[in-house]
């Protein structure tokens, strides 16, 4: 309960009826217009108001108290201690409602809405948590809750933020006893809501074992006047509350040691008038007149009265009615705001079509069912006689109340909505249909009066710009909106089908609202739809201005760095283009806002901005990196020329030309490590362009530019240590060439004794062995020729005389004519193995003749070499021999693979060479010269002869097939064509 502008009388009056419900309570305009005309007018005004809660403010700077004494001293005086103040746990006498629950606003003296000179104003504050009044700076209002933020500045809690409600707090230029006055009306509302709820739990509680159940009598009469035993339950339900309330308010009258007292019920008093005086002074036939006025009359009843009343209060519940969804304490989307009102809309109107209808009957029909038979009569049944009867002008006049609620309720509804959404932006209505954005994008000139109404999201498209929604829908759904809310008006019907259900009435009786094309109605649609389609030019004008944003949002950094790359721009180009991009990314933080407000529409531009200033650092950062990549590339291949170089003159020499070969090569070293070191300084100073734009290097990039700035001096003092190192070596290196050199010798001498003996061998079974022994003497005898070279090599190094060579060139000499015969006579029978042993299809007849012609001219120039040597001699012979003794198979083989020869060719060959098997040209050549194929030459030259005659003749005879078949294609297609010919003609 905020306010009781009634007074506690009617709210008592209210609380026992039991079809009072609880709506959400609004206090009375008249006062909350006043106080904003008072508070937002220079001077303050002395309205006129009859109760004792206004109070008249001079001037807001007076201060009437000044010390918390002073406060404290009133409370007391008023008899208010600090324990009733303040919420205390639920038992049988202490209060257990909050206070706050049962403040009057109607003591504010000001609009907190309106005015902030309360801003940082020093007050007084009742604290519960302290029970005491302390001295408080005020920080911030709730206007939904009336409660204040404040900072403490007395007692322990000094610097702390708390929440108080008005009711506890004290304004210095206030008076302080309206200020006790407040306090004390909450804390006597409170008494009489809690001693109300006591009783009430006791009359729950207590125990009743039918004792104050209706009589056998009663309930026969009710359930003999009921259809069902439902009704009797609820009578007996109202029945045994009803006489148990009296029994314990007796009960607790007599009883003086329970706090709980019995609620008051208000009574009515009644005055009797006896006679009625005339103007001039004679009397007046009072029953008579009083018989006049009761046939003319509706109100001739107090039931009529009463359920008139009755009508009047739904109908006032109706006019506060919340129609739309209006309010929101944040900017939201078309989409929500459609939802809540939809959804505000039809509860709403359920309310209206069904609730209101059927509590209104319900109290018509409770009220008028008492009065019985006559002109209210809820039974009749004729409509002649319903036609006659009051009871016809008490519908008419009770259709009328709820038709003016009704449109009241549009009416109100339909304005306020108008008024949320229009929030008072003349810059708009102000505008051409041709307006362009021409201002920057952070100053609006259409900020409205009042807060945005709608929220908007700018985001970007492929082809332009675009919001979250499409704003040429608001003027569509707005507008929709009220028309729905308004049509489904025009569908409540009235209450005489439910009450009079004697009588039979048409479907479709409604009550009459507002109509479409009312002028009121269609004065506010106008004034929402020019506000919003004036409002669409600067917000479609406001997104294009954004298009020149299109490229950067859609570019793509890797194509972009890559770009870059081909184009292969010198370090000071990329620093050029990384400041461009840090200036647009500053120029996008300095132009582009978060949001802003056009009309009534909040345009959030900060997903898009984000975007735009991301990509720009994006690319920065790729700039940068790939910069740092290229130096990183640079100087890697700098450290790896400076590494090479280490390693170049730290090898372990192995020998004395090792030693010379990294003397000569250390020479150039200085010359080279100067041109190095100017590589490096272009490098470092390419890192300084990083540097400039505090870029951190990586670990490894970093430790890999300082190594390369200490690897020249790494370098050369390496070769001073390289220097002393070869010293020694020479002498060690000096020794061991003595050493190799007897080796040397001894391995000479060794080799000679061998060939010496292994050249009297002429055993001509042993080939393979013999040719595999001569590789292996041969190679031997290479490589110590080739020692031998090194070795003089190193002699003058050393500056020692050259070892001769003559008996190894000699050696070799001697040597090669018999190497030459093994091997020739090896690899000539692997290959005689390999024409013989696989199949006939796969030897390759030219390859046989080409091998056969160089192994016989090989061995026959071998002949003049050992004429001394008759074993030797003869061995050459005896290869000669098998050479010429394989060529009679080469024309055999020749014949075989003639390619005309079928399988019936080789069942007729190896019928008459006497061949028990199947012959065929996959067979192997040695399966061939098994069965003495080289005897029978000339059947299979006969037989291949009748082959190529055979292919010859299935040649021709496949031509002269094709002749005809050709020949029969012609005279068919002449055939085919005369045909068409005859049919065209």
């Amino acid at each position: 309960m905020r306010r009781n502008p009634s007074g506690a009388s009617s709210w008592r009056k209210e609380q026992h009826l039991p079809w009072h419900i609880s709506l959400p309570e609004q206090g009375p305009k008249t006062n909350k217009r006043l106080l904003k005309t008072i508070s937002g007018s220079s001077e303050p005004a002395i309205p006129t108001i009859a109760n004792g809660k206004y109070q008249f403010i001079s001037s807001y700077s007076n201060r009437r108290i000044t010390m918390v004494a002073q406060v404290e001293n009133i409370l007391t005086e008023k008899g208010l201690t600090k324990a009733e103040c303040s919420k205390i746990a639920l038992n049988s006498n202490a209060p257990f409602l909050s206070l706050e629950l049962f403040d009057d606003w109607e003591y504010d003296s000001f609009c907190a809405d309106v005015t902030d000179f309360w801003h940082g104003m020093e007050a007084f504050a009742f604290m519960p948590s302290s029970c005491c009044v302390q001295r408080v700076i005020v920080v911030k209002h709730e206007s939904a809750t009336n409660r204040w933020m404040v900072t403490v500045l007395d007692g322990p809690n000094a610097g702390s933020i708390a929440s108080t409600p008005r009711l506890y707090l004290c304004f210095p230029f206030e008076d302080p006893y309206k200020f006790a006055d407040r306090i004390g009306a909450a804390m006597a509302r409170r008494r009489e809501a809690e001693n109300a709820i006591r009783f009430r739990f006791l009359c729950t509680y207590m125990f009743n074992d039918g004792h104050y159940a209706p009589g056998k009598l009663l309930e026969q009469n009710i359930r003999r006047r009921s259809a069902n035993d439902e009704v009797y339950v609820v009578f007996k339900k109202i029945y045994e509350d009803y006489h148990i309330a009296l029994a314990l308010g007796k009960h607790l009258n007599n009883d003086a040691t329970i706090a709980i007292e019995q609620p008051v019920q208000p009574k009515l008093e009644f005055r009797s008038l006896s006679r009625i005086p005339s103007a001039n002074g004679e009397r007046v036939n009072f029953h008579g007149l009083l018989d006049c006025f009761r046939r003319k009359t509706l109100l001739v009843d107090r039931h009529v009265f009463h359920a008139m009343c009755l009508v009047s209060h739904e109908c006032e519940m109706v006019r506060r009615l919340p129609l739309f969804a209006a309010a929101f304490e944040q900017p939201i989307t078309l989409d929500e705001f459609a939802n809540q009102n939809e959804t505000q809309t039809a509860r709403m109107m359920k309310y209206l079509q069904n609730t209101w209808i059927e509590r209104t009957v319900m109290h018509l029909h409770r009220v008028l069912s008492r009065i019985g038979p006559g002109h209210f009569n809820i039974c009749v049944s004729q409509w002649k006689i319903y036609s006659m009867l009051k009871l016809k002008r008490l519908m008419e006049q009770i259709q009328y109340r709820m038709q003016d609620a009704l449109r009241d309720l549009l009416l109100d509804a339909t304005g306020a909505y108008v008024d949320f959404l229009v929030n008072d932006c003349s810059a708009v209505l102000a505008i051409g249909c041709d307006y362009s954005w021409d201002g920057n994008l952070i100053d609006s000139p259409f900020e409205p009066k009042r807060p945005a109404v709608f929220s908007l999201t700018l985001q970007m498209g492929p082809e332009a710009p675009y919001y979250s929604t499409e704003p040429e829908r608001f003027p569509e759904v707005l507008q929709g909106i009220m028309y729905d809310t308004v049509e489904q008006t025009h569908y409540i019907q009235t209450v005489e089908p439910s009450l009079l259900q004697s009588l039979i009435f048409a479907d479709n009786l409604y009550l009459s609202s507002v109509g479409l094309l009312d002028p009121s109605f269609v004065d506010r649609r106008n004034r929402l739809l020019e506000y919003y389609n004036k409002s669409l030019l600067p917000l479609r004008a406001y997104a294009a201005r954004y298009g020149a944003y299109r490229d950067l949002f859609f570019t793509n950094v890797n194509e972009f760095i890559e770009r870059v790359k081909a184009a292969d721009k010198a370090s000071s180009e990329i620093k050029e283009d990384i400041a461009l991009q840090i200036r647009l990314r500053e120029n996008l933080e300095h132009t582009v806002p978060l949001s802003i407000v056009i009309g009534p529409f909040l345009i959030d531009v900060r997903p898009l901005r984000e975007a735009l200033i991301r990509k720009r650092n994006e690319l920065t950062v790729e700039l940068l990196k790939m910069l740092t990549e290229k130096l990183r590339l640079k100087t890697a291949g700098l450290t790896t020329d400076y590494n090479a170089i280490n390693e170049r003159m730290c090898e372990k020499p192995i020998s004395i030309e090792h030693i010379y070969d990294i003397r000569q090569y250390m020479e150039s070293v200085p010359e080279t490590v100067t041109r190095m070191e100017d590589r490096m300084k272009g490098i470092l100073y390419e890192y300084e362009i990083l540097d400039g734009f505090l870029w951190n290097l990586p670990d490894a990039d970093f430790q890999q530019k300082w190594n390369a700035l200490a690897f020249p001096r790494t370098v050369l003092k390496q070769m001073g240590t390289v220097r002393e190192f070869h010293e020694s070596q020479v002498e060690k290196i000096r020794k061991q060439q003595f050493a190799d050199e007897a080796t040397f010798t001894a391995s000479v001498e060794d080799i000679n004794v061998y060939i010496s003996k292994f050249s009297t061998l002429y055993d001509v079974a042993k080939v393979s062995e013999m040719a595999v022994e001569v590789r292996r003497l041969w190679k031997a005898l290479q490589g110590l020729i080739d020692q031998g070279h090194t070795m003089n090599r190193r002699q003058e190094l050393f500056e020692l005389p050259p070892i001769s060579l003559n008996n190894l060139f000699e050696l070799r000499k001697n040597f090669g004519a018999y190497r030459e015969l093994w091997t020739v006579a090896a690899d000539y029978l692997k290959l005689e193995e390999s024409w013989i042993g696989n199949p006939l299809a796969s030897v390759d007849l030219e390859g046989v003749r080409r091998g056969l012609q160089q192994a016989h001219d090989s061995l026959k120039d071998l002949l003049p070499q050992f004429t001394d040597q008759p074993q030797l001699l003869a061995v050459v012979e005896h290869f000669l021999q098998v050479v010429e003794g394989f060529r009679p198979n080469l024309d055999v083989m020749e014949l075989l693979k003639c390619p005309h020869l079928e399988a019936i060719h080789w069942g007729q060959l190896a019928k008459e060479a006497g061949i028990k098997g199947k012959l065929s040209v996959d067979v192997g050549f040695d399966v061939f010269l098994e069965h003495g194929i080289r005897s029978h030459v000339a059947t299979i030259r006969k037989i291949v002869t009748k082959a190529e005659e055979l292919r010859l003749e299935q040649e021709q005879r496949r031509a002269e097939e094709d002749r005809i078949r050709k020949q029969e294609e012609e005279y068919r297609r002449i055939r085919a064509e005369r045909r068409q010919k005859r049919t065209d003609i």
